[in-house]
Order: structure tokens, then sequence, then C-alpha cells
């Protein structure tokens, strides 16, 4: 689907390049015989984004680049904007108001926040290699400077309180989602999460090494259909496979968003800690066989 040549033989600091082992399968892949799609594929090195900044009072939507974008105004506007020393990332930062200081959301969507890019299903028709990644950073790692979720999502969770809810310690809300997530009573602490709409948070894994501030990280998770039921879905940090997976038993179940339309998001949520909160963003991407 791409050369070679996107791929860095090492991720984290080394380069703003894909993950091998997730995506080598993928190296130099053909059309097929038939004209046929050989899959949906979708990156984003946002080195053309258009900035996005909340300027009004209350709560603004506004699309960039064929995405959506939900950025709560207050105070100290929060925005989605291009980084000046690194033109190939974006910052998302929440507003921030020092009245209530927290519960403000900036959200980036694929698809314009109603369409989807692809689903995990074990059903025979639809299960279906899935790839996707993340590289972000985070500025801070201190606790209370917001709780962040890099995955796939529902459609429509570009809104108010999703896809990380208000209550309590800004958890994910009840919504189809799998991911990563970071949460902000616990900000050096990366998760594997997954969640059906209406059942309880499923946390698959903890990365085992603390994360660390203005440090790129490399996130991203493969779903194969084929590969042993012990093992269909594996979780990678910095090209690294990682020991815990989600099984078929797993997507099974009826806490797993078996057959759910998703698409990427990436979120983040103010912590009550007086300040505005961010996350950068250095490209996502993702892909599902045809």
């Amino acid at each position: 689907m791409f050369p070679a040549n996107l791929m860095a033989p090492h991720v984290g600091q080394r380069g703003t390049k894909l993950s091998p082992r997730l995506w080598a399968r993928l190296i130099e892949t053909q059309l097929t015989p038939d004209g046929g799609a050989a899959g949906s594929l979708l990156m984003d090195d946002f080195v053309s984004f258009p900035n996005v900044v909340a300027t009004t009072a209350g709560d603004q939507v506004q699309p960039p680049n064929g995405y959506f974008a939900y950025i709560e105004a207050d105070a100290t506007p929060g925005s989605i904007k291009q980084d000046d020393d690194e033109p190939s990332s974006i910052t998302l930062t929440t507003s921030f108001d020092t009245a209530d200081g927290e519960n403000h959301d900036t959200v980036l969507v694929s698809n314009g926040n109603t369409g989807v890019l692809g689903m995990i299903s074990d059903a025979v028709d639809d299960a279906k290699l899935l790839i996707c990644e993340f590289r972000f950073k985070l500025p801070s790692v201190a606790n209370n400077d917001g709780s962040i979720f890099l995955g796939l999502g529902e459609e429509g969770l570009a809104a108010a309180n999703t896809p990380i809810q208000n209550a309590g310690s800004h958890d994910i809300s009840s919504d189809d989602v799998i991911g990563f997530f970071i949460k902000e009573t616990d900000r050096d602490q990366l998760s594997f999460v997954y969640r059906k709409a209406g059942s309880p948070l499923q946390e698959v894994m903890d990365y085992p090494v603390a994360l660390v501030a203005d440090t790129w990280y490399n996130v991203g998770f493969i779903y194969d259909p084929n590969a042993e039921a012990s093992k269909r879905i594996k979780v990678f940090v910095n090209n690294e496979e990682q020991s815990t997976y989600v099984t078929a038993d797993q997507i099974a179940a009826s806490t797993f968003p078996d057959g759910e339309e998703m698409a990427l998001v990436a979120a983040i949520k103010a912590s009550a800690n007086n300040d505005p909160q961010s996350v950068k963003l250095d490209f996502w991407s993702f892909y599902q066989a045809g």
C-alpha cells in the first residue's frame, strides 16, 4: 500500500515514521489482480494541517481538512494547531477557565465525526486485518495534567463529554472504543483498553515503563482474525510487541465492541490544575483489508 521508505528502522526518538512490526506486511503491496480494493488506508502526518481555535463563548465545532474538531471555548481558548518548531506535528490544547478549571474537551476525529473507517469483527464476512498506530508526546507527565485517549471510537464521539467523561477521574465514557488511555490521576501510565457501549471498561495492558515528558512514543495495535486465538489483537509500543493480548474469546464477549463501526479519535480532557493541558500528535494511521 505504500513504499518501504515510509518505515523507520527504529521508532520513538529516531524519526516520525511508521513502526515496521505493525506495517511490514503491507510494504510494496500492489493492486489486486482484478482491480478490486486492496483495503482502506488513512495516514496523516499533519504537515498541512489547518489551525483550529475556539474563539466563541460556549462550545465550538469546526471541520479541519475533512476531519472534525470539537473544542470547548472558555476564558483561555482551546485549539488544535500545527507546531512551529515541529511542523509535522500538531498540539491539541484544552480550553481553561479558572472559575471551574476542568472538564473541557479538545477532540479530533476522522471522517467528519459521522463516517467510519472500519471495524473489528469476528463474523466470517467481516473479519479482516486491521492496523492502527499513533505517535504522540506529552509535554508533562504530572498528575492532573489531563486525561488522553488515542484509538478508535464509534461515530459521533467528538462531542461534549466523549470519549472521555466528565465524572470522577475523567475515565472513558460509555461508548464503543478501543485504544490507548492515559488517566489524569496516573499520567505516566499508558494503558490499552476497550469498551462496548454500556459495558464496563476492559483494561488489557499497562505499559511497564513509566512515560517520560517531552518524549515521542509510537503506539499501535493489529487485529488479525487469522492469528492464533490467544493473540487476535497484538499491542505495540515503540515497535515492541507487548506480552498481553486480546483473545478470540474476549472479542466474542459482550464487553468488546465486536462489529461496531469506528473511526480514528484523539482526545484530551482538562483537569483542575489551573492551566490548559495539551498533547502532541505527530501522525495517525489506519488500515483495514478490503
